[in-house]
């Protein structure tokens, strides 16, 4: 389980990572969908498999997306 976009994300979820915009030492830089990829609790999954969102989660912000899971998300990067 973990968070991506501002959602949680949780085990079996299929989701599609996608480039984001971000301000880092005052500069807006762009990270790739592998460049945000997690190994820690996502898995590279084909484009054949249809995304899939568990269940209807609430909005968080990044300062609420700090725990740490076993649980596995999978990804189409």
């Amino acid at each position: 389980m973990g968070y991506y976009q501002h959602q949680r994300r949780k085990p079996d979820a299929v989701f599609t990572l996608v480039p984001i915009k971000i301000k880092r030492d005052g500069k807006i830089i762009t990270l790739t969908p592998e460049q945000q990829f997690s190994k820690k609790w996502m898995e590279k999954v084909e484009d054949s498999i249809p995304q899939k969102q568990v269940s209807e989660t609430p909005k968080v912000t990044s300062e609420e997306a700090t725990g740490d899971s076993e649980e596995i998300g999978r990804a189409h990067v």
